[in-house]
């Protein structure tokens, strides 16, 4: 299992107009696993006390970042 923590932290920012379920980021990780063991979780950690932004999960084991109900 290799983790990048290294990786820079991922800075989004938004006009406050934006209506909800604006896609504003795409992310992705590759996990070398096959089926149920390659789904891979993203989370926000910090910076979103807000709840501005949520993220999903895509068929594709990528991630969208998309604008909040405000």
């Amino acid at each position: 299992m290799l983790f990048l923590k290294d990786a820079a932290p991922l800075t989004l920012s938004i006009l406050e107009e934006e209506p909800e379920g604006t896609i504003v980021g795409n992310l992705r990780a590759i996990d070398e696993d096959i089926g149920a063991n390659a789904l891979i979780d993203y989370s926000i950690l910090e910076g979103n006390s807000e709840n501005v932004f949520v993220i999903e999960r895509t068929e594709e084991n990528a991630a969208i970042v998309k604008t909040a109900r405000q």
